[in-house]
């Protein structure tokens, strides 16, 4: 297979291949099209990426599995990558391998327009992760308790999905600073949240929100007039906002989530940036 011409067509579909597809297939950079239909295999081995002309190629095909690329998939019992990447054909597939090679080094992840229904367990993986996207582009309905095991995460955007419930032990998520979560269908946000005391930037408009964060949304300044107003009237815990905050109150904090969050924070000076 590795001599002067390597094929541009390569079937090994009905057979018995398990486990992950073999890496030394990479070698084959000439196929266009390669049918590894029928066998019993879970996951492909993220060097096959360099296979590009795999993704150059159409084949037009009848029926359910018609997809764009030459890698025919359909027949195994992958876990990886998950059915709705595979759907979208051979250049999506090789994309998803992609970022996780690139996400091993640079510690950071985007996941954007893969049409996700779950967090993937290859996310879970890589525990070393700073950044993770999943925002655009998917179809998220819940952030499961799982994501802890990213206990080094620094930002989490998951803005544009469908997440209607965030666990509450994402307020384990001890090193986080960012976390989106704008334009949803959250009714509610976990209190735990307030808890990580990391957590500088926290965006979430968008979303009918009926519980904490509750009210209307405040302004540093309208609080200033209150306090000018009514200068005995504050409680300490607006004192300490006015005090620590400044101007970095986002526009879309709200003072029953700021009241809990100095709860939860204690005397730590909080410091948040807008959005």
């Amino acid at each position: 297979l590795t001599g002067a011409s390597p094929p541009p067509r390569l079937n090994m579909s009905h057979n018995r291949l398990c486990g992950t597809l073999d890496p030394q297939l990479s070698c084959l950079t000439n196929l266009t099209e390669m049918d590894v239909s029928h066998n019993r295999l879970v996951e492909i081995h993220p060097k096959l990426v360099h296979l590009t002309r795999l993704t150059a190629h159409y084949i037009e095909t009848e029926g359910y599995f018609a997809e764009r690329g030459g890698l025919r998939w359909h027949g195994n019992n992958w876990r990886s990558p998950p059915q709705t990447v595979r759907m979208q054909g051979t250049r999506c597939i090789f994309g998803y391998l992609a970022a996780f090679v690139s996400a091993y080094h640079s510690r950071e992840l985007s996941l954007q327009g893969t049409d996700l229904r779950h967090v993937p367990l290859d996310v879970l993986k890589l525990t070393h992760l700073t950044t993770l996207d999943i925002s655009r582009g998917n179809q998220l309905l819940v952030l499961p308790p799982t994501l802890t095991v990213l206990q080094v995460l620094e930002t989490l955007l998951t803005d544009d999905n469908r997440l209607f419930y965030i666990h509450p032990e994402l307020g384990k998520m001890v090193s986080l600073k960012q976390f989106s979560m704008k334009n949803n269908v959250l009714e509610t946000l976990p209190h735990e949240l307030s808890a990580i005391s990391t957590l500088r930037n926290l965006r979430y408009s968008g979303n009918p929100l009926t519980g904490p964060p509750e009210g209307a949304p405040v302004s540093i300044r309208s609080l200033e007039k209150i306090q000018a107003d009514t200068p005995h009237s504050f409680e300490p815990w607006m004192d300490q906002v006015l005090a620590d905050a400044a101007e970095d109150v986002p526009p879309e904090a709200t003072l029953v989530y700021l009241r809990n969050w100095i709860r939860a924070r204690g005397s730590e000076p909080m410091k948040m940036k807008g959005t």
